[in-house]
């Protein structure tokens, strides 16, 4: 079953629950934390706006590194602001958060099920 999530209206398929796309989501998001963490690095030497340039290009960067090439417009439009950008990211780990949680409930159910132990009812004592 493939899931589908939604940024900003625009439809991508991202099953967390592939090793592929898992690892894809992961190594997008490590390159836009690095990218963010050096940017931080030399905040002082930046200006505000080219700052929030390079913020933006890394969100866009990630965007289109997981969905292909010019996903990120397709989400965002042609110009993006640091609000629209960080909103889109936020959507984003939001959606792959609610798979993560649905993949730790079928561990879990699927653990109770293997383990007689775990589906005992300690209310009922």
């Amino acid at each position: 079953m493939e899931h589908m999530i939604t940024i900003n209206g625009a439809q991508f398929a991202l099953d967390i629950f592939n090793p592929d796309c898992a690892e894809r989501y992961e190594t997008a998001v490590n390159r836009m934390a690095s990218q963010i963490k050096r940017m931080q690095d030399e905040k002082a030497e930046l200006s505000f706006a080219d700052n929030i340039r390079r913020q933006c290009k890394a969100v866009t960067g990630c965007l289109d590194e997981l969905f292909g090439e010019d996903a990120a417009r397709h989400i965002l439009g042609e110009e993006t602001n640091l609000r629209s950008c960080l909103q889109a990211f936020g959507s984003l780990v939001s959606q792959v958060n609610r798979q993560k949680q649905e993949l730790d409930d079928i561990i879990l159910s699927a653990q109770k099920g293997a383990d007689p132990a775990m589906t005992h009812d300690e209310s009922a004592d």
